[in-house]
């Protein structure tokens, strides 16, 4: 035991020491290895017109000033990263309020203008949310949905044990039962981050594009089948690890049709803060017609699902409608009806979908009639719109996306640190 004792004590030193020269390596003592990542970070995406979101702690982004005032006036996106990158889970009340105000402080103080935050680590409680929503928070991007798109993948020879140990820190969602959304979450509109990103890509041990490529790919193609969002979460220190599988990953999503949206976090908080407030007048003509008004921006993606095929353009038998007003056949009023004690959570759930709903318990009066939900939770949400994709009445609703676009893909990138300092001054808290 002694024996083992000691050689797991030598290795634990010599895994501390690989991982300083590591860090000293990826970001030097001066921003003269960490600037040249940031500005060909900056650059690829510039070529595709992309504007990444990064946050940043409010200690790094003060040490640091001057270069991140630069990019934020060239319109950079810039998010609150906390005061320091610390675990927010770990504080008290107090401490997270004083954190948080002193974050904003410094952002005002340097001239970063800012509308959202993302807790180091991903990990956070809700007395951490309860504190952020005090504070003039618009958006957070802290919860993660993860895609399990690596099981038909060969990845036998790489390291699973450290994958699956930083994966568990996380309290991420499976997207095999929830939906990868912005919701409303304690007054803030929470935006979930794609995982696996370049973090558990590392730890696994990858460290060319090949197999990032595939994973990233993999879930473009299974958010875009769904109509969702691909957060891609990659720091600007590992762009040249992946650059090709970030790139790969851009240049797959321009190659689809209907689009991919490309936003902000920002953009996308402005879209869905624009969106709750659409609403439908339906007007029966009688002999089984309505007209029906969108009242909504000239941006909102209008869908109808007119003769219930699944083999329209769009998306499960919904295809675009291009006026705001226009009339549609239906025997029967072609929205979702819904019982008046339906809990609010299929309410909110519903509406967050920018699906068209009525409260009644006259249930043959819709052309579909959700009465099975006598509680609601983020699980059901899947098998709430499998039901009604499967339905094959007439139906109107507002589409996720702006301007016709079938799902979104952000690129967001943690500025953790610009020099070695920076990094190791996270020790101290």
């Amino acid at each position: 035991m002694k024996v083992f004792g000691l050689h797991t004590t030598h290795q634990r030193f010599f895994d501390l020491i690989l991982r300083f020269l590591k860090i000293l390596n990826r970001y030097g003592l001066f921003r003269n290895r960490a600037i040249p990542r940031l500005e060909e970070y900056i650059r690829i995406l510039r070529k595709y017109q992309i504007v990444p979101t990064l946050p940043i702690p409010a200690g790094v982004l003060d040490r640091h000033s001057h270069v991140i005032e630069k990019y934020s006036n060239d319109g950079i996106e810039f998010a609150i990263h906390g005061y320091q990158h610390t675990d927010y889970s770990m504080l008290s009340e107090e401490e997270l309020l004083q954190h948080l105000g002193n974050s904003i402080a410094l952002f005002e103080k340097n001239h970063v203008t800012f509308s959202g935050f993302k807790f180091p680590y991903l990990k956070f409680d809700k007395k951490c949310v309860d504190a952020l929503s005090r504070f003039p928070i618009k958006w957070d991007s802290s919860h993660s949905i993860y895609w399990n798109v690596m099981s038909y993948l060969k990845v036998e020879n790489l390291n699973r044990h450290n994958f699956e140990s930083m994966l568990n820190q996380y309290d991420y969602k499976d997207s095999s039962n929830h939906v990868s959304l912005p919701r409303v979450y304690c007054n803030l509109l929470e935006i979930p981050v794609s995982l696996p990103d370049d973090d558990l890509l590392e730890r696994l041990g990858v460290e060319g594009n090949g197999l990032a490529k595939e994973i990233w790919g993999g879930i473009l193609a299974q958010t875009y089948l769904r109509g969702e969002l691909f957060s891609l979460q990659l720091h600007p220190e590992r762009i040249f690890l992946f650059r090709e599988a970030l790139v790969s990953t851009i240049e797959a999503s321009r190659q689809l049709s209907p689009k991919v949206w490309i936003a902000t976090m920002g953009d996308i908080y402005e879209w869905w803060d624009e969106k709750k407030k659409f609403s439908v007048n339906l007007n029966d003509k009688g002999n089984g017609e309505y007209e029906v008004e969108a009242k909504c921006s000239p941006k909102a993606t209008v869908l109808a699902k007119l003769d219930g095929s699944e083999n329209s353009k769009f998306y499960h038998g919904f295809d675009i409608v291009k006026e705001h007003r226009f009339s549609i056949k239906s025997e029967r009023r072609p929205v979702i009806g819904i019982p008046e004690t339906s809990p609010a959570e299929l309410r909110e759930f519903l509406k967050n979908e920018g699906f068209v709903y009525e409260l009644s318990d006259n249930k043959e009066q819709y052309s579909l009639y959700l009465d099975n939900f006598r509680e609601f939770s983020e699980k059901d949400e899947l098998k709430a719109l499998e039901f009604i994709n499967k339905g094959d009445s007439p139906l109107i609703r507002f589409w996720r996306w702006p301007s016709g676009y079938k799902s979104a893909l952000a690129i967001i990138g943690d500025i953790d640190a610009l020099t070695s300092m920076d990094f190791f001054l996270r020790l101290f808290g």
